[in-house]
Protein backbone atom coordinates (compact mmCIF):
# COMPACT_ATOMS: atom_id res chain seq x y z
CA UNK A 1 0.00 0.00 0.00
CA UNK A 2 2.64 2.44 -1.05
CA UNK A 3 6.14 3.20 0.80
CA UNK A 4 5.26 3.35 4.40
CA UNK A 5 5.88 1.40 6.97
CA UNK A 6 2.27 2.08 8.76
CA UNK A 7 0.48 1.27 5.86
CA UNK A 8 0.55 -2.40 5.00
CA UNK A 9 -1.88 -5.48 4.54
CA UNK A 10 -2.20 -7.98 7.16
CA UNK A 11 -3.23 -11.38 5.84
CA UNK A 12 -5.07 -13.61 8.64
CA UNK A 13 -5.78 -17.49 8.12
CA UNK A 14 -7.68 -19.75 9.98
CA UNK A 15 -7.61 -23.21 9.09
CA UNK A 16 -10.13 -26.22 10.41
CA UNK A 17 -9.78 -29.83 9.70
CA UNK A 18 -12.64 -32.41 11.15
CA UNK A 19 -12.18 -36.03 12.44
CA UNK A 20 -12.19 -37.43 9.15
CA UNK A 21 -9.07 -35.03 7.41
CA UNK A 22 -11.60 -32.29 5.65
CA UNK A 23 -9.94 -29.35 5.60
CA UNK A 24 -11.45 -25.81 5.12
CA UNK A 25 -9.92 -22.42 4.96
CA UNK A 26 -10.40 -19.58 5.96
CA UNK A 27 -8.51 -16.23 4.89
CA UNK A 28 -9.08 -12.43 5.78
CA UNK A 29 -7.37 -9.39 4.54
CA UNK A 30 -7.21 -6.45 6.80
CA UNK A 31 -6.03 -3.24 4.89
CA UNK A 32 -3.79 -1.11 7.22
CA UNK A 33 -3.75 2.46 6.01
CA UNK A 34 -2.56 5.80 8.41
CA UNK A 35 -4.66 8.07 7.12
CA UNK A 36 -4.14 9.88 10.32
CA UNK A 37 -2.28 13.30 10.78
CA UNK A 38 0.44 14.26 13.22
CA UNK A 39 -0.54 16.62 16.00
CA UNK A 40 1.12 19.34 16.98
CA UNK A 41 0.49 21.02 20.39
CA UNK A 42 1.44 23.83 22.23
CA UNK A 43 2.03 26.27 19.57
CA UNK A 44 1.89 29.85 20.29
CA UNK A 45 -0.58 32.34 19.59
CA UNK A 46 -0.72 35.35 17.72
CA UNK A 47 0.85 38.31 19.48
CA UNK A 48 1.99 42.25 18.99
CA UNK A 49 5.00 43.47 19.56
CA UNK A 50 5.76 47.27 20.19
CA UNK A 51 9.35 47.84 19.90
CA UNK A 52 9.02 51.36 21.39
CA UNK A 53 7.43 49.99 24.49
CA UNK A 54 11.03 47.93 24.85
CA UNK A 55 9.03 44.58 23.79
CA UNK A 56 11.08 42.36 21.48
CA UNK A 57 9.88 39.96 19.01
CA UNK A 58 10.26 35.72 21.12
CA UNK A 59 12.02 33.47 20.14
CA UNK A 60 10.86 30.97 18.33
CA UNK A 61 9.72 27.65 19.64
CA UNK A 62 10.59 24.41 19.22
CA UNK A 63 7.45 22.07 18.41
CA UNK A 64 6.61 18.16 19.05
CA UNK A 65 4.46 16.31 17.01
CA UNK A 66 3.00 12.99 17.79
CA UNK A 67 1.28 11.03 15.70
CA UNK A 68 -1.24 7.57 16.38
CA UNK A 69 1.86 5.59 14.19
CA UNK A 70 4.86 7.22 13.84
CA UNK A 71 6.91 7.76 16.89
CA UNK A 72 9.32 10.29 15.38
CA UNK A 73 7.66 12.89 13.23
CA UNK A 74 10.08 15.36 12.09
CA UNK A 75 8.75 19.23 12.45
CA UNK A 76 10.12 21.51 10.10
CA UNK A 77 10.38 25.48 11.20
CA UNK A 78 9.74 28.40 8.41
CA UNK A 79 9.92 32.30 8.93
CA UNK A 80 8.76 34.46 6.63
CA UNK A 81 8.87 38.57 6.94
CA UNK A 82 5.59 39.94 5.56
CA UNK A 83 6.01 43.95 4.86
CA UNK A 84 8.30 46.22 6.14
CA UNK A 85 10.98 47.31 3.92
CA UNK A 86 14.60 46.73 5.14
CA UNK A 87 15.52 48.68 7.72
CA UNK A 88 11.45 49.26 8.41
CA UNK A 89 10.69 48.03 11.71
CA UNK A 90 6.66 47.66 11.44
CA UNK A 91 6.49 44.24 9.45
CA UNK A 92 4.37 41.12 10.75
CA UNK A 93 6.32 37.71 11.18
CA UNK A 94 5.29 34.91 9.76
CA UNK A 95 6.12 31.86 11.50
CA UNK A 96 5.16 28.27 10.17
CA UNK A 97 5.27 24.59 12.06
CA UNK A 98 4.65 22.03 9.91
CA UNK A 99 4.93 18.28 10.71
CA UNK A 100 4.60 15.37 7.99
CA UNK A 101 4.74 12.07 9.20
CA UNK A 102 6.37 8.58 7.59
CA UNK A 103 2.76 8.22 5.20
CA UNK A 104 2.95 11.59 4.19
CA UNK A 105 -0.06 12.79 6.62
CA UNK A 106 0.71 16.51 7.42
CA UNK A 107 -0.55 19.24 9.61
CA UNK A 108 0.53 22.82 9.62
CA UNK A 109 0.33 25.88 12.48
CA UNK A 110 1.12 29.32 12.02
CA UNK A 111 1.76 32.34 14.61
CA UNK A 112 1.44 35.85 13.54
CA UNK A 113 4.03 38.46 15.09
CA UNK A 114 3.09 42.44 14.26
CA UNK A 115 5.84 43.66 15.14
CA UNK A 116 5.43 48.02 15.37
CA UNK A 117 7.37 50.89 16.03
CA UNK A 118 5.31 53.35 17.72
CA UNK A 119 8.20 55.55 18.52
CA UNK A 120 7.75 58.92 17.28
CA UNK A 121 10.62 61.67 15.95
CA UNK A 122 9.94 65.53 16.03
CA UNK A 123 12.59 67.41 13.71
CA UNK A 124 12.49 71.05 14.68
CA UNK A 125 12.39 73.74 13.22
CA UNK A 126 9.11 73.01 10.51
CA UNK A 127 9.83 74.77 7.25
CA UNK A 128 12.38 77.18 8.36
CA UNK A 129 12.67 80.39 6.30
CA UNK A 130 16.60 81.91 5.58
CA UNK A 131 18.21 84.50 3.47
CA UNK A 132 20.97 83.65 2.02
CA UNK A 133 23.89 82.96 3.31
CA UNK A 134 22.25 82.60 6.94
CA UNK A 135 22.16 79.45 9.13
CA UNK A 136 19.43 77.47 10.98
CA UNK A 137 20.57 74.34 13.64
CA UNK A 138 17.85 71.38 13.39
CA UNK A 139 17.20 69.36 16.69
CA UNK A 140 16.11 65.63 16.74
CA UNK A 141 13.54 64.52 19.65
CA UNK A 142 14.40 62.06 21.32
CA UNK A 143 17.97 62.07 20.62
CA UNK A 144 19.21 57.73 20.01
CA UNK A 145 23.19 58.16 20.94
CA UNK A 146 23.28 54.81 19.18
CA UNK A 147 22.01 56.02 16.12
CA UNK A 148 23.99 57.21 12.79
CA UNK A 149 22.56 60.58 11.39
CA UNK A 150 22.97 61.11 7.39
CA UNK A 151 21.63 64.48 6.79
CA UNK A 152 21.38 65.95 3.36
CA UNK A 153 20.58 68.33 1.33
CA UNK A 154 19.94 69.36 -2.68
CA UNK A 155 21.99 72.55 -2.13
CA UNK A 156 23.77 74.77 1.14
CA UNK A 157 25.88 72.96 3.52
CA UNK A 158 26.27 71.33 6.95
CA UNK A 159 28.59 71.80 9.19
CA UNK A 160 28.47 68.27 10.53
CA UNK A 161 25.93 65.99 8.13
CA UNK A 162 26.45 63.30 10.87
CA UNK A 163 25.62 65.46 14.04
CA UNK A 164 22.02 64.78 15.62
CA UNK A 165 22.06 68.67 15.92
CA UNK A 166 23.35 69.89 12.91
CA UNK A 167 23.75 73.45 11.44
CA UNK A 168 22.52 74.57 7.76
CA UNK A 169 24.05 77.27 6.05
CA UNK A 170 21.97 78.00 2.87
CA UNK A 171 24.37 78.74 -0.07
CA UNK A 172 22.17 80.29 -2.59
CA UNK A 173 18.34 81.09 -2.87
CA UNK A 174 16.00 78.94 -3.60
CA UNK A 175 13.65 76.01 -1.87
CA UNK A 176 16.14 73.30 -0.24
CA UNK A 177 15.01 69.54 0.34
CA UNK A 178 16.23 68.49 3.72
CA UNK A 179 16.14 64.74 4.12
CA UNK A 180 17.68 63.03 7.57
CA UNK A 181 18.48 59.18 7.28
CA UNK A 182 18.52 57.70 11.15
CA UNK A 183 20.34 54.26 11.19
CA UNK A 184 19.45 52.50 14.10
CA UNK A 185 21.78 48.93 15.38
CA UNK A 186 18.66 47.54 15.59
CA UNK A 187 17.96 47.57 12.07
CA UNK A 188 14.96 49.85 12.58
CA UNK A 189 15.78 53.12 10.23
CA UNK A 190 13.86 56.20 9.46
CA UNK A 191 13.88 58.71 7.08
CA UNK A 192 12.54 62.17 7.24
Amino acid sequence: LGDCDFSFVLRRVWTAVDGCGNLSELTQKVFIRDIKAPVLSDYPGDVTVDLSAGQTVPPPVILVATDNCDPQVPVVYEEERQGGGSGDCSYVLVRTWTATDACGNSVQTQQEITVLDQSSLSLSPQDPLLCLGQSVQFSLQPNDPTATYEWTASGGAFDDATAVSPTFTAATAGVYDIQLRIIRPSACNAIL
